[in-house]
Formats: structure tokens, C-alpha cells, sequence
């Protein structure tokens, strides 16, 4: 069953700076890459520190912390 999916990153000011996946997917694995050599879609290298990125699949809704390091 194909659900709407969102993932967004966010600085630690709370700014959303790459939307990664915003369209309807069915089940299955996924991949996308933040960071140097991440697919393009007009985003800007970031630099190295703590991010959010929040997950959303229909109802559900993640946020968890990670780090970039270059």
C-alpha cells in the first residue's frame, strides 16, 4: 500500500535545510544520501555538525538527531 513519504533535515536552529523525499512510495527499501556526493535536486553541501531529519510515511512520524562528518 503506497503511502505519502517526507524526509526533511533541520539545523540545530530549527531551519529545514534539504527536503530529501517528498512523493508516494510503496513498501519496500529506500536510500538517499545527505552530505558530500548526495544526490543533487538543488541542494547545498551542508557543513559537518548535528542535524534532525523527521521521517514521515501517512500517519507516521520520526524525528531523530545525527551527525555529518566530513
Amino acid at each position: 500500500m503506497a503511502a505519502k513519504v517526507s524526509l526533511d533535515v533541520f539545523n540545530m536552529k530549527g531551519e529545514r535545510v534539504a527536503a530529501l523525499v517528498d512523493e508516494e512510495q510503496g513498501p519496500g527499501e529506500y536510500s538517499v544520501s545527505f552530505g558530500p556526493g548526495g544526490s543533487g535536486r538543488g541542494r547545498q553541501a551542508q557543513p559537518a555538525g548535528i542535524y534532525f531529519y523527521r521521517f514521515r510515511a501517512g500517519a507516521y512520524t520520526a524525528t531523530h538527531r545525527m551527525v555529518l562528518m566530513k
